[in-house]
């Protein structure tokens, strides 16, 4: 994989600067990394902080429960297709 990682200064949004790391790949893909370097004040656990924290929790807790539903759906769609193709090669081999 072709990496390119440059330095880009920022501000995170609880004080101090952060650095973050780009990578490109072949594909024309960027995967960003954000990497604390130390400097940043420790944030409080509001509970503003915390609501937020809750809640998006909840939204990821419901994304994968909603993709194992359309995996496991998907699963026995194609295991169907498969028997179904089973059946009709042994009723072909039969006549």
């Amino acid at each position: 994989m072709d990496t390119e990682k440059r330095p880009v200064e920022m501000m995170s949004p609880q004080g101090g600067e952060k650095w973050k790391c780009h990578r490109k790949s072949k594909a024309s893909t960027e995967v960003v990394i954000d990497v604390d370097d130390g400097d940043d004040k420790a944030m409080e656990d509001t509970l503003d902080v915390e609501m937020k924290n809750n809640t998006a929790i909840m939204t990821l807790a419901r994304d994968v429960w909603d993709l194992s539903g359309v995996l496991e759906e998907s699963f026995e769609a194609l295991k169907t297709m498969t028997m179904a193709l089973v059946i009709q090669a042994q009723n072909a081999d039969n006549v």
